[in-house]
């Protein structure tokens, strides 16, 4: 605001620089939306795996909270739920 103000008491138009500063602003919103994205995307992908994540399955051995560890890749995954399908019949 400063900045405008002193171009305008100078005897210079604001208008140019009015404009690149909302456009700076607008990209600065553009990267926090795309970062906001990111973080949803990464908080949805640990809710499923927490859905996932049979708490019988979790031992003391476990060093970290096995909802936050990496999942395990998805072809593991499908092979133990067609083993524990195959038990359950």
């Amino acid at each position: 605001m400063r900045s405008i103000l002193v171009l305008r008491d100078s005897g210079e138009a604001p208008r140019g620089h009015v404009t690149d500063l909302i456009h700076q602003h607008l990209e600065e919103i553009n990267r926090r939306i795309a970062e906001l994205r990111k973080t949803r995307t990464a908080l949805r992908d640990l809710a499923r795996h927490a859905a996932e994540t049979d708490p019988q399955s979790c031992s003391d051995a476990d060093t970290i909270c096995r909802i936050i560890s990496p999942p395990p890749p998805a072809s593991t995954r499908d092979a133990s739920k067609r083993h524990a399908q195959s038990d359950t019949r």
